[in-house]
């Protein structure tokens, strides 16, 4: 009988391939720590390989870690972008927000179910990508982000306040 990576799985492990640790990794997926931690182990322990070592605080994909994300990397983003076709098709409008969890969670949430009732249409999404990176090729419409406005002067760019 064949046995089945879970898809959680796997996006935990190109998240944590990609951003070189745990916590970042949850961060991106907005879950937690532990969940990304477990999810690895039990994909290691699936594969019985190990994927990753540890280098200080961060990790580090082993050989067959490496080849592993060689060919799971694009075949998720495959999948992805084939699911958000989907999902387009059967869109009216959709909108990308990229901010930093906490202001999504203590700002942005509490006031998007009014943008909702206003536009029902409108298919809110949230990403957390950091630094500075294409806003077109990541999808993401609006970005909200903490850095020196010049690293973001390919866009309209606006200063919204100092960071304490």
């Amino acid at each position: 009988m064949k046995q089945h990576v879970a898809l959680k799985s796997l996006y935990s492990f190109v998240a944590v391939a990609e951003f070189g640790s745990m916590t970042l990794a949850a961060e991106h997926l907005f879950v937690s720590h532990s969940a990304v931690s477990q999810s690895i182990k039990s994909l290691e322990s699936q594969l019985n390989t190990k994927l990753f070592h540890r280098v200080g605080r961060r990790v580090e994909l082993t050989k067959e870690g490496k080849n592993y994300y060689r060919d799971v990397g694009p075949a998720l983003e495959q999948i992805v972008r084939a699911s958000e076709a989907l999902l387009n098709k059967h869109r009216d409008e959709r909108l990308t927000i990229n901010m930093v969890n906490s202001l999504a969670l203590h700002w942005w949430i509490p006031r998007v179910e009014d943008l909702q009732k206003e536009i029902p249409s409108l298919d809110v999404r949230i990403s957390n990508l950091i630094g500075p990176f294409d806003l077109e090729r990541e999808g993401v419409d609006i970005a909200i982000v903490h850095g020196k406005i010049d690293e973001w002067s390919d866009y309209y760019s606006e200063k919204l306040g100092m960071m304490s």
